[in-house]
């Protein structure tokens, strides 16, 4: 399998940055744009499952998981009073 496309790679500030991904056979490559020759990170992809997501369904997940953990802090701050 070959494919090629940009991609949104999650920084550890949980941001999202724009990345060139090429797929060749059974591994993934990361470039920082198109048409670089030398892979930022390669992953060997056997035995993985993979799943096309846009960037709104990420941001929806992410709010809700805002959501969900602000609730607990709330919970917990009420109890500890």
């Amino acid at each position: 399998m070959n494919f090629e496309d940009y991609c949104y790679l999650k920084t550890k500030s949980e941001t999202y940055k724009k990345h060139w991904m090429v797929i060749l056979g059974n591994e993934l490559y990361f470039y920082r744009k198109r048409g670089d020759t030398e892979h930022k990170v390669m992953h060997c992809l056997t035995g993985t499952y993979l799943k096309e997501t846009s960037m709104d369904e990420l941001s929806s997940q992410k709010s809700q998981r805002s959501k969900s953990k602000g609730s607990i802090n709330d919970g917990s701050e009420k109890a500890s009073r």
